[in-house]
Order: C-alpha cells, then structure tokens, then sequence
C-alpha cells in the first residue's frame, strides 16, 4: 500500500461519507429534542399572546360600549334630573305666590281688625274724654257761680 499525501482543502472519501450522516444525524436529533420542543413552546406562547390581545381588545370594546352607555344613561339622568328640578321651581314658585297671597290676605285682615281695635279705642277715648271735660266743665262753672255768688 503506497500513502499518497496531498494537500487538500477538502478530500472527498468515506469519512465525509460518515462525517455527512453523522451531521444529518445530529441535525435530526437536535431538531426532535431542542428545536421543535421550542418551536412549540414559541407557537404556543405566540397563540397565548394572540389570545391575551384579542381579549384586551374584546375588553376595550367592552369598556367603550359601557362607556358610552354610562354617557347617555348620564345625559338622560341629567335630562331627567333637570326636568324635575324645573317641575320643583314652579311648585315651589306656585306654593310661595299661594303663601304669599295667604300672608297678604291676613295681613289685611289683621290691620283691618288693628284699625277697627284703634278706632273703638279712639271713641271710647273721645267719650271717656268728654265726660271728663264735661264733669270738670261743670266743676268749673259750679266753682265760678259759687265765687259769683259768694262776692
């Protein structure tokens, strides 16, 4: 057997033969072990992910349509709160022109009575008055007849 020495990059025989089936081999159990196991586990995490942003999604409709149903039932309550505020204004205008009307009817029927309490004083006063001067009237003309009299 004669050695043939040559210098080469490559040399194509049998152990590129065994080196080639030994990379296929490896190459599938390296994909049967690690590469597939974590190309599962990356689809898996991307279908999680896709789950969780469809359901943020599905969320923020959700919170947009109660938003917006909170908006209106707001606007009808405030409707509805303005309504009655206005109904209670002319009641309350209503009840005050009526306690008002009521306040004024017996004021006057109080200064009617007041002047009709004064004005009976007033006579009593005039009569009790001129009895007075009518008994100290004839105390006077007694009392000057009696000095007439007596000189």
């Amino acid at each position: 057997m004669q050695i043939i020495e040559t210098i080469a990059l490559i040399s194509i025989n049998e152990t590129l033969l065994f080196q080639l089936v030994s990379f296929l081999l490896f190459f599938v159990l390296l994909n049967k072990i690690m590469i597939r196991p974590i190309r599962d586990t990356i689809s898996q995490r991307q279908d999680f992910m896709d789950t969780i942003e469809q359901d943020i999604k599905s969320a923020d409709n959700t919170y947009e349509e109660i938003a917006a149903q909170i908006k209106d039932e707001e606007a009808s309550v405030k409707q509805a709160a303005s309504k009655i505020r206005k109904q209670l204004e002319t009641e309350g205008h209503g009840a005050a022109a009526e306690l008002i009307g009521k306040t004024r009817y017996e004021i006057q029927v109080l200064r009617f009575k007041a002047q009709q309490e004064t004005e009976e004083k007033i006579v009593a006063a005039r009569e009790s008055i001129q009895a007075e001067a009518k008994t100290i009237a004839d105390l006077m003309i007694a009392s000057l007849l009696e000095k007439r009299s007596a000189s």
